[in-house]
Parts: C-alpha cells; structure tokens; sequence
C-alpha cells in the first residue's frame, strides 16, 4: 500500500510537473510567437529602414556629383576671372604707363602754352598801343572832315532853300492858271451836259428806229427762211423717194424724258430702216454744219415713236453755200442740197453717206 501511495505521489507529483512544464511550453510559445512577430515587425522597419538609407544616400551621392560639378564650374570660372584680371592688370598697367606719358607730354603742352601766352600778351600790348596811336590820328583827320562837310552842307541848304522857294512861287502861278482852266471847263461841262442832253434824245430815236428796222430784219429773215424751206422740199422728195424715203415732218421736234427738246430739224424724212435729217439755211456756214452734227447725235440719243435701231443721215441745205461749209458737209458724209443754175439740185458725198 505503501508502494502505491508512493508511486501515486510520485505520478501526481510528475503530473504536476508535467502540467507546470506544459504551461511553462505555451507560455514560451506565446513568448515564442510575439517573438517572431517582433522580429518580422523589425525586419520590415530594418528593410523600411535600408530602403531609406538607400534613397537618402542615392540622393547625397546626386547632391554630391552636382555639388562636385559646380565647384568644377566655379573654379573654371574662377580661374578665367583670374586669368581676365591679369588681362586687365596688365592693361591697366600699360594704360597707367601710358597716362603718364601723357601727363609728361601735358605739363610740357602747358609749359608751352604758357610761353606762347606771354608772348601774345606782349603783341597785344604792342598792338593796343599802335591801334591807340592810329585811332587818335584818324578821329583828328575824321574832325576835319566834319567840319569842312559841314560847311558844305550849309551852303547846299542855303541853295535848296533858294531853289524851293523859286518853285513854290511858280507853283502859286500854276495854280492860279489851273483856277482859270477850272472855271473854263466848267463853261465847257455845263454846253456839254446840254450836247448830251440832245444826244440822249437822239439816241432814243436812233433806238426806237433800230428796233423798228430789226423787227423788220427779222421778219424778212423768217420769211427768207420759210422761202429757202419751200425751195429745198421739192428737191428733196425728188431726190430720196427713189431710195424710199417720205417727207414726215417739218420743224421735227426730239424730247428727253422730261419733255424737254434736245434737237429740232427743219424737214424729217424717213424709210422703214433709216431717217434724214435736214438743216436749211438761207446762207450755210461750216458752224451750221458742226451744229447739224451735234443736233442729230441729240436726236438719236433721244429718237422718236418708231426710229429706235435706225440709222440717223444728214443733209444740209442753203441757198448760198460757202467753200468751208461745203468741203466739210461732204466731208462729214452730208447730203448737200444747194441752187445749180435756177433749181435745188443734191450733192452725194464724194466717199457715200456717213450714219452718225
């Protein structure tokens, strides 16, 4: 029994050792766990760690490739500036050199001048005096000749005086006489204003006659016209019915759009594809004929009922006809109608009739 009691308090004391070592197991494993987890929780912050150093350290060795460049750079720089400085030393040096040269060259210019200076002034001196000598002899020779033009001037004023007394004595004379003629002329102007007086009343006669004679001109004028009219129509209806005109219109009339006449021709005469127009005069001139020229391009520019798209002739007529009106009629490509022996005969142009 006693064994057994043994063995079972060695069993429990082994269970309670086996039981205390288990839990001493677990509390190690737990300890084992946060362990690890430490562990990986310092190896991801020495890794975080290491990147950073990395970085940090990749950025001081750009830094310092960019640092090491600009000390490069600088120095170059540094040394040109050295190098330059020596330039400029070294010019500045010749320049200095130069400067005293001149400075020399100076204080001689000066030394010199001062010379030249002294010199001048002793001339100036001498010169004022032999000016001063000079000018007093001439203003004594100039006194003298002011007095003696004086003297001179005198006596011319008492001449002149002399002389314009004389004329104004001879001018109370004239005037005197110019009294006279006044009076004269004014007998004359007071017969003329009765000479013009009568020559007033014969010129309103003379006027009254001009006009009752010019009346009269005008009237044979008119009627003269009227005659040459009458003369030239049956010439023309002889002439041009062969080529199939007709007599239209006497006096023809053209009007703008206004109703204003632009032209008028003494005998109209027309076919179906062409018009005639005709000037008469008792006596043709060449001014008539340039006149005519301008009256038809009037008319055509305005043509009447039925005319547009024909073609506008001329003719001029006259019962006497200068050589000028003549050769330039015929030459504008006129039809000329002039007296041959007791009749109006029609001259063709030499070269055909001309439209206008």
């Amino acid at each position: 029994m006693e064994e057994r009691k043994e063995q079972a308090a060695t069993f429990e004391s082994v269970w309670k050792m086996f039981q205390e070592t288990n839990a001493e197991i677990r509390a190690l494993a737990q300890q084992s766990a946060r362990t690890d987890a430490a562990i990986a929780e310092a190896s991801a912050s020495v890794k975080e760690a290491s990147a950073s150093i990395d970085k940090v350290g990749a950025e001081m060795r750009a830094q310092s490739a960019a640092t090491d460049e600009r000390i490069a750079k600088e120095w170059a720089e540094t040394r040109a500036v050295f190098k330059e400085a020596g330039v400029v030393a070294r010019e500045a040096s010749a320049a200095a050199r130069e400067a005293s040269a001149a400075a020399r060259e100076a204080s001689a210019s000066v030394k010199e001048a001062s010379a030249s200076i002294d010199k001048v002034g002793a001339d100036m001196r001498a010169h004022s005096a032999a000016t001063d000598a000079r000018i007093a002899k001439h203003a004594e020779a100039t006194d003298a000749r002011i007095a003696k033009h004086a003297e001179e001037t005198d006596a011319r004023i008492e001449e002149r005086s002399a002389k314009l007394d004389a004329k104004i004595a001879d001018v109370f004379d004239q005037l005197a006489q110019l009294q006279q003629t006044v009076a004269e002329a004014s007998r004359i102007a007071a017969e003329t204003s009765k000479t013009v007086a009568e020559t007033s009343r014969i010129v309103a006669e003379t006027s009254k006659t001009v006009a009752e004679v010019s009346q009269q001109i005008g009237f044979v004028t008119r009627s003269a016209g009227n005659n040459a009219e009458s003369q030239v129509l049956p010439c023309l209806e002889k002439r041009f019915a062969t080529e199939g005109y007709e007599v239209r219109h006497q006096r023809f009339k053209y009007v703008d759009d206004k109703k204003q006449t632009v032209a008028e021709v003494d005998w109209l005469l027309e076919k179906d594809d062409a018009v005639l127009l005709t000037e008469v005069k008792t006596t043709l001139k060449a001014k008539d004929v340039r006149d005519h020229k301008q009256r038809i391009a009037a008319a055509k520019a305005h043509p009447g009922v039925g005319q547009r798209g024909k073609k506008f002739f001329g003719a001029v007529a006259g019962i006497t006809v200068n050589d000028d009106a003549r050769n330039l009629a015929l030459r504008s490509g006129f039809y000329l109608v002039e007296p041959s022996g007791d009749a109006m005969v029609v001259q063709d142009p030499p070269n055909g009739p001309i439209a206008q």
